[in-house]
């Protein structure tokens, strides 16, 4: 019923089936009208316009070495799709960032921390182009009671591209336990329906390697002071010592300082250090303390003050006071 011929030059007539509207004439390219055949077979297809213009050159160039006019080029371009049919597109990297800062796996993260996924997928090698990413996190409990909920961070379905470097910001959120392990994964599907495997796994690398999620902690715990040397509220403290703070957790390095271990309010001169070994910052006065004095130490907190590895601040300041010997000690001051 329909009359149909071929347009090899027009880009604008690479596909035009006959309708009833036109007089049943139609206008096809070789490449488009065997699109339009398949396309009646798997709905949709998966070709875009500028696909088409693409492989016209590309695979004419591969299947005719000596530039014979293709007579037979429908043929090569269904041999393209029935293979595109059978490819899986590839996950080539999948980082996280914090900032300009690359997380490794097993780093920490705290809630609301803004994370940029980035993944770069491609369905070269004669695939059918990518569809859309899918990006996941689940929280990990231990061996012994498993995993929690599959969660959909959120679906990237820029397609039509046969590779693409794929970002997306995500903010960790809250989670069931406040300091556990979490799985970070992507699952990427072409445009042919073929995807990299499951979200337990996602493939990667070349040809199709297998790699665990990205694992990564979540710590919402702030940190707390479990102890002062010497304690609070207590007297005849030796005027040589050196004043102790442990926390209950690691503690990031670059947060205990002098601006923020005090003592009494930054009056006292003194240097800072903290031994991770131990989780505990120290305060060496420069000078001995003076007999028969009252002295307040002050760890600040907050946003400006000692942070965990993970960077949750120690919620509120912590101070502790004490009171030095009276009297002298023979052997232990010298002038």
């Amino acid at each position: 019923k329909s009359k149909c011929k071929f347009n090899h030059k027009d880009p604008d007539k690479i596909k035009n089936p006959a309708t009833e509207e036109s007089g049943w004439k139609g206008s096809f390219r070789c490449d488009g009208f065997v699109e339009y055949c398949y396309e009646q077979v798997v709905p949709g297809g998966f070709f875009t316009d500028e696909e088409e213009r693409d492989c016209w050159s590309s695979l004419l160039d591969k299947e005719y070495d000596e530039g014979v006019w293709p007579t037979f080029y429908p043929k090569a371009l269904m041999k393209r799709m029935q293979k595109a049919e059978k490819i899986p597109p590839q996950i080539l990297s999948f980082k996280l960032y914090k900032g300009t800062e690359e997380i490794k796996e097993g780093g920490l993260l705290k809630k609301d921390d803004v994370v940029t996924i980035k993944t770069f997928v491609t369905d070269e090698d004669e695939g059918s182009g990518i569809d859309r990413v899918d990006l996941y996190y689940q929280e990990v409990y231990g061996q012994l009671l498993g995993k929690g909920t599959l969660t959909l961070i959120t679906t990237l379905d820029d397609d039509e591209d046969i590779e693409k470097e794929y970002n997306y910001d995500w903010t960790v959120p809250s989670t069931t336990i406040t300091f556990l392990d979490c799985e970070v994964s992507a699952v990427a599907y072409d445009r042919a329906g073929n995807t990299i495997g499951t979200v337990g796994k996602f493939w990667t690398g070349s040809p199709y390697h297998v790699k665990e999620p990205f694992r990564v902690i979540i710590d919402n715990v702030p940190p707390t002071v479990v102890r002062s040397i010497p304690a609070n509220g207590q007297t005849k403290v030796y005027l040589g010592n050196r004043i102790r703070i442990t926390f209950s957790e690691q503690m990031a390095t670059e947060t205990i300082n002098a601006d923020t271990i005090l003592l009494n309010n930054g009056a006292v001169v003194g240097s800072v250090s903290y031994n991770p070994d131990i989780k505990t910052a120290f305060f060496t006065p420069t000078q001995p303390l003076n007999i028969g004095t009252n002295y307040t130490i002050l760890v600040k907190g907050g946003q400006t003050g000692v942070k965990d590895e993970a960077g949750n601040p120690l919620v509120t300041d912590y101070t502790s006071s004490f009171t030095t010997v009276t009297d002298l000690i023979p052997g232990k001051v010298t002038a």
